[in-house]
């Protein structure tokens, strides 16, 4: 096939943005499924893990730390200390 150089149409290749946001997106959820009465961030850290070992090496504390503030400020959990601290203690209010 050969290149014309033409623009393509439709770009179906989604931007960091869109994978970023999918990412937070899929642990959101998760995180609202199994999220006990209270943990640390460390713990939440170590059970999304723990539980989907395919997820390994593809998010990082970035991700989790946005999941927690987007849940805290949807009136899902409670946080006493900043969402990206590892000792933070993490309340289930829902």
């Amino acid at each position: 096939m050969q290149r014309t150089g033409q623009l393509a149409l439709f770009d179906n290749t989604p931007s960091p943005d869109e994978i970023f946001n999918q990412k937070v997106l899929e642990i959101k959820r998760y995180v609202l499924q199994w999220l006990p009465a209270q943990a640390d961030v460390e713990n939440i850290h170590y059970e999304l893990f723990r539980q989907n070992p395919n997820w390994f090496g593809t998010f990082r504390q970035k991700h989790l730390t946005r999941v927690l503030n987007e849940l805290k400020t949807e009136g899902w959990i409670t946080l006493q200390g900043a969402a990206s601290k590892s000792e933070t203690k993490v309340a289930r209010l829902k």
